[in-house]
């Protein structure tokens, strides 16, 4: 007959003293003081597998050596993915949204009434209209061309003043991708996930070199202008503290003849929403305000 047997050394240190008061105690001596490194022998239906501590079955120095193998392009792969913010996005799962550009604007308003005005000019038709608070941290690399991150919490007005707090990050590309008439520039966001974990979790995995806040109320206004679509914005900075109102309006593009039609009707809309040419701004709000 071919048997499992197993044969065990409790002649270690590790494995002394054994008590003896019942004929059970081998039994809670096995489950509780030895170790694996306590097995000897092993036979598998008559078959020995395990001999004085050593495998049978296998080449061990083989094993060991494709295990380093491996060990070593694991830590290739993660110390070139610390190298890249994208990487370090994707591994941390749930992107919703790929490369996408816009065509947007925005210019310091002297007068709010006049933009009030400027949203019923007759070829002006509002879709839609939200109130929110944006606490905006970005997060910027060594590196430049990473990019910057941008972590939002973006908190919309419910009827009766209920907030609805909506939270992703969004990796922007490094700079402007194009820059037109009336400071309207094409700018590239590489990519959006939600943002399910904690700002401090963030900055502790991402380790960005510096980080900016920016925090303000925006009236959103989504509109449709001689046929096609765009989002205007009414801000108003918050942190860092900052006196008046900003118009910012900006539209998708898929193609440059596309960015180039839009960017000359946000210059229309500047204009009719009261931004004067000498007001307009080429630059983000970040970039604009430092805490």
């Amino acid at each position: 007959k071919r048997a499992d047997v197993i044969v065990v050394r409790l002649d270690d240190t590790y494995a002394i003293p054994r008590f003896e008061t019942t004929g059970q105690n081998i039994y809670s001596h096995l489950v509780y003081a030895a170790k694996a490194c306590a097995v000897r022998d092993v036979f598998v239906n008559g078959r020995s597998v395990l001999r004085d501590g050593h495998l049978l079955t296998v080449d061990e120095a083989e094993v060991r050596s494709q295990a380093w193998a491996m060990a070593r392009r694991i830590n290739r792969f993660f110390i070139e993915r610390e190298k890249s913010v994208l990487d370090k996005l994707v591994d941390i799962g749930g992107l919703e949204q790929q490369e996408t550009f816009e065509v947007q604007a925005k210019g310091f308003l002297h007068d709010v009434q006049a933009f009030e005005r400027g949203l019923t000019h007759p070829e002006i038709h509002i879709t839609q209209h939200t109130s929110r608070d944006q606490y905006d941290t970005y997060f910027f690399f060594a590196d430049p061309s990473q990019g910057r991150l941008r972590y939002r919490e973006d908190h919309v007005i419910q009827a009766g003043g209920a907030l609805q707090p909506l939270y992703t990050l969004t990796l922007l590309g490094p700079a402007a991708e194009a820059e037109y008439a009336h400071s309207v520039v094409l700018t590239r966001s590489r990519y959006t996930a939600p943002a399910d974990r904690s700002l401090r979790f963030y900055r502790e995995y991402f380790q960005p070199k510096a980080i900016r806040e920016i925090s303000k109320h925006r009236e959103r206004y989504h509109i449709r202008y001689k046929g096609l679509d765009f989002a205007v914005n009414l801000d108003r900075i918050t942190y860092p503290p900052r006196e008046g109102y900003y118009v910012e309006i900006k539209s998708r593009t898929w193609s440059q003849q596309d960015a180039l039609r839009k960017a000359g009707l946000i210059a229309e809309l500047l204009a009719i929403l009261g931004a004067q040419p000498e007001d307009l701004l080429p630059l983000d709000y970040v970039d604009l305000f430092e805490g």
